[in-house]
């Protein structure tokens, strides 16, 4: 979330909210960002020939474009390999499956979004949740205990 000044009375908002938390004032409705917007890129390969042979291997299994950008950036000197886009227009979800079997192979890839370049994106962590309440308690009240069991034993050391 940026922050962008208001239009009407200056102060400064969040460029999400749809008017102005200070005077009210509409901003402009914001286009739908295209979900086909993530690209794939490969940032390096394992040296060994063994890792490059998996990366091969499983190259020939993608799709023709991949597989060429694969194999024309290990044919480069592993000095002078640059970044190279792999697959552009995916969706998140796509993206991030194609970036996933190729790590699984040794490869080191990030996944861009198209909206902010050059700033790779963190994996999406697939079913992760947040604690209920009761598991908070519960939480809480053995952090107490274990507390108590560790600083009254050096209470008695103390005295």
């Amino acid at each position: 979330m940026a922050l962008i000044a208001c239009p009407e009375c200056g102060k400064e908002i969040s460029n999400q909210a749809p008017a102005c938390i200070h005077c009210g004032c509409p901003l402009a409705p914001r286009a739908p960002l295209d979900p086909n917007r993530f690209s794939v890129v490969l940032t390096a390969c394992p040296e060994d020939s063994e890792g490059r042979y998996r990366v091969r291997k499983l190259a020939i299994h993608l799709e023709e474009s991949v597989w060429e950008a694969v194999y024309a950036f290990l044919s480069q000197p592993a000095a002078e390999r640059d970044p190279s886009t792999l697959q552009t227009h995916l969706t998140q979800k796509d993206a991030w499956a194609l970036a996933d079997t190729l790590r699984g192979a040794g490869a080191e890839v990030q996944v861009l979004d198209s909206t902010i370049p050059d700033v790779p994106q963190p994996h999406p962590f697939e079913g992760c949740r947040a604690m209920g309440f009761g598991k908070t308690v519960a939480a809480v009240i053995l952090g107490v205990l274990a507390a108590q069991l560790i600083l009254l034993p050096l209470a008695l050391l103390l005295s």
